[in-house]
């Protein structure tokens, strides 16, 4: 009741109510088990007011370590965790890492909290969701999607963007804010799982970093993140490669990333979201395809499906990053081993992905030491990705998160057309 009546209280008078529990925690940690520990530190907060000219004359370096034990009592409920639940442990991290990455407690809470109910949904668990816990989630995303100004950067930060760009320096990763930071973290953690068998599942963030960035501009973010993601993979399975395979379609994807550097240069950046909104429909469309001709002889191995699927593949990722379904029906058509299947891919994408970099540095310049500093920020989510992904293809049912991740991607893709 104290903490509740303290809480609401603080609220309404301008103080962050982590700040309360923060506190209590620091508190209780001293070994405060009553009433009579809140009183004093009451009465010396009242004493505190007075003296409050004179707080600013104390350096950060004084209190700094305070804070740094403050947060280390926090962390302590960590421990009880039940990582045997993967439902009830992943969720925790998002909201671990993007409360430092964003500077806020509250977005790493709500990135949570929403992150927790798309892990219940997906695996089934809908009965453990009650009607509080869905009111406050959706709560959430409508204040991530439309209490934000707009998740892209504003009219007059897009102008500063612009010259940044003229310069070759992209966008500086200190000008981004809370939830900006949280979706390129949770984007990482989908490349990451996607290196590590979940089907699909990066196909999510490359709208989503076109809403944020621009269409041409989140290119460039995206690429270092994959050739990170990229060497996770290969490192896992370098010896399953099917090379015959890779040396027949790699000269066609190397013909389609040109035709793809010559049109992402002649065109504006509302006409190359278009471009990847119809890249990441085709791409959902093969998806479809593919998941809907399981075990069937639909694709036939002939040169010319090497050629039109290596050129188009090539066109996907160089101007939206998103090669993976059109890789895929090549693939199947060769009838490769889960193993070989994914071997092949790691290295095609490890290719084509460090064969491209160069292009999005000099050509577009779409990479500078900015967008750089943000992927590079990233790594260890990308790591977690990998990590998660290895365990979440054990557990979740395959169906119900293609169904998910196709949705979403499908809006994502709607919001580019907008």
């Amino acid at each position: 009741m104290a903490d509740a009546i303290g809480t609401t209280a603080g609220a309404i008078l301008g103080t962050s109510t982590v700040t309360i529990y923060a506190g209590n925690s620091a508190g209780v940690a001293e070994g405060g088990k009553t009433g009579l520990t809140a009183l004093t530190t009451a009465i010396l907060f009242i004493i505190a007011l007075f003296l409050s000219p004179l707080f600013p004359a104390v350096p950060a370096a004084a209190t700094a370590p305070a804070l740094s034990l403050t947060g280390l009592f926090m962390m302590t409920p960590v421990k009880g965790l039940d990582l045997s639940n993967y439902t009830e442990s992943i969720p925790a991290f998002p909201t671990l890492i993007i409360m430092p990455l964003s500077y806020s407690i509250a977005t790493g809470i709500m990135i949570g909290m929403i992150s927790w109910l798309i892990l219940k949904l997906c695996t089934g668990k809908v009965k453990e969701i009650n009607i509080m816990t869905t009111v406050i989630g959706v709560l959430f995303i409508i204040k991530l999607l439309v209490r934000q100004p707009s998740l892209s950067f504003s009219k007059k930060f897009i102008r500063q963007d612009s010259e940044r760009i003229g310069r070759n320096m992209g966008p500086c990763f200190l000008d981004l804010n809370s939830v900006q930071w949280g979706f390129i973290a949770v984007c990482a953690m989908f490349i990451g799982m996607s290196k590590a068998g979940v089907p699909g599942v990066s196909l999510l963030a490359v709208p989503i970093l076109a809403f944020i960035f621009g269409g041409k501009q989140s290119t460039g973010m995206l690429v270092p993140m994959l050739m990170m993601a990229d060497l996770f993979g290969v490192g896992y399975y370098r010896r399953h490669a099917q090379w015959s395979y890779l040396i027949k379609i790699l000269p066609w994807a190397f013909v389609g990333i040109g035709l793809a550097l010559w049109v992402g240069g002649t065109v504006n950046d509302r006409q190359f979201k278009t471009i990847i909104a119809v890249l990441v429909f085709m791409c959902i469309g093969l998806m479809l395809f593919k998941d809907r001709s399981k075990g069937k002889q639909v694709f036939p191995d002939k040169w010319w499906l090497s050629a039109s699927l290596g050129v188009l593949g090539g066109f996907a990722s160089m101007i939206g990053n998103a090669a993976g379904p059109v890789f895929a029906i090549y693939l199947l058509a060769r009838h490769l081993p889960k193993n070989n299947f994914i071997g092949t891919s790691a290295w095609f994408f490890l290719i084509v992905n460090f064969s491209k970099f160069p292009l999005q540095l000099l050509v577009w310049k779409t990479i500078s030491r900015h967008t750089l500093v943000i992927d590079i920020l990233n790594l260890p989510v990308i790591a977690l990705g990998v990590f998660l992904g290895i365990k979440l293809v054990k557990i979740l049912p395959e169906k119900t998160f293609r169904r998910f991740v196709i949705m979403v991607t499908a809006l994502s893709g709607l919001l580019l057309l907008l």
